[in-house]
Parts: structure tokens; sequence; C-alpha cells
């Protein structure tokens, strides 16, 4: 059961510890508005200058002084960043978690590793499987209250800030980064295999 809950609380943890990661790096939101042609809608400078002051609002929750967004869309943003909150609040629990866990299995790593690594690795994998249009439509009705979230681009910068398509290169790249822990957790279960192996032959 404590191998079972182990690999189950890995997964999650890497998952969210990859969310924390992209969340608040302003390289990966400047480099998907270049990909996504977002800087050909408004001037470089002041969207970034906007980028930074939302990732602040988001991050130490200071005041939203802009008039780019409009009252409706820094509603939504409240209810976004008390969202992100919650998932950081989740992964510190989960951070501590993992590690009583790992303390509770130190001497039975290995299948736990490897099971997860295998589970990190699949995931990329099934989420290419899967319409993001209905997942992400799904992720709004489920996560939010209210319908503060349908916003129209012809009036709501947020909208042409952040399209579509800004939300499935997230979580693609939360996902292959975490495909890539999933690969080094394997590799740890594979040496611990080994020397589990050897004092025998």
């Amino acid at each position: 059961m404590k191998k079972l809950l182990l690999s189950v609380i890995t997964i999650i943890f890497v998952v969210l510890l990859n969310f924390s990661l992209l969340v608040f790096n302003t390289k990966f939101y400047e480099k998907e508005f270049y990909k996504l042609n977002v800087y050909e809608k408004f001037e470089k400078e002041k969207l970034n200058e906007n980028l930074n002051k939302l990732i602040n609002f988001l991050r130490k929750n200071e005041k939203l002084e802009t008039g780019f967004f409009n009252e409706k869309e820094k509603m939504q943003l409240e209810d976004v960043r008390i969202l992100i909150r919650n998932a950081l609040i989740m992964f510190y629990l989960f951070l501590i978690l993992f590690i009583i866990l790992i303390y509770l299995n130190k001497k039975n790593l290995e299948k736990p590793f490897l099971y997860s690594g295998i589970i990190l690795l699949i995931l990329p994998l099934v989420f290419y499987l899967i319409n993001f249009s209905n997942f992400f439509l799904k992720f709004h009705e489920t996560l939010f209250s209210n319908n503060l979230w349908l916003l129209n681009p012809e009036t709501d910068n947020l909208i042409n800030m952040f399209p579509e398509n800004f939300f499935k290169d997230f979580v693609i790249t939360v996902f292959i980064r975490s495909m890539f822990v999933g690969v080094l957790l394997i590799l740890i279960s594979l040496i611990l295999r080994k020397k589990l192996i050897t004092p025998s032959s």
C-alpha cells in the first residue's frame, strides 16, 4: 500500500513541481507570444510591461494597477490567482508527503520509482490523444463558479494575450518536463535494482 501511495504521490508531485516552475516563467510567456503571434496584436514593450505586472499580481498579489485589463478581466484574474495559489499549496503538501513516503519506503524505492516513471512517460502521449478544446472547456466549467472566463476577443485583451493554444502549449511543456523526470526515476529504479541483485550474485 505504501509503495502504491508513493507512486501516486510521486506522479502528482512531479507534475505540480513542473507547473510551479513554469507558471511564473516570463521567458516561456514571451516565447509563446512570438510563437502565437501575440506581439502582432499589441505593442511589444507595452505587452511585456503588462505581463510583468500580471505575474507580480499572480505571484505576490500586488495590485493590478493597469488600464490594459478591464474590470471583468481583473475579476477573472483574481479567480486565476486563487487557483494558482491553491495549486502551489498542493505542491508543498505533496512535497511533504513525498519526503515522508521516501523515508518510509527508503529500502523499497525501486518499484514505486519505476511505476511512477512509466506513467510520467505515458502522460504526454495520453494528452496528445485527447481533444484539448473539450478538455479546456470542462476544466473551466469545473474549476470556476462563474462565467467570467467567457471573454470576447473584440473587447478583452486577456483572451488575445492568452489564446487557447497558449494553455495547450503550457500543459504540453509541463508534461514533457515531467516525462524527463520520469526517465530519471526509471534510471534510479534500475540502479537500485542492480544494487539489490549484485550482492546475491
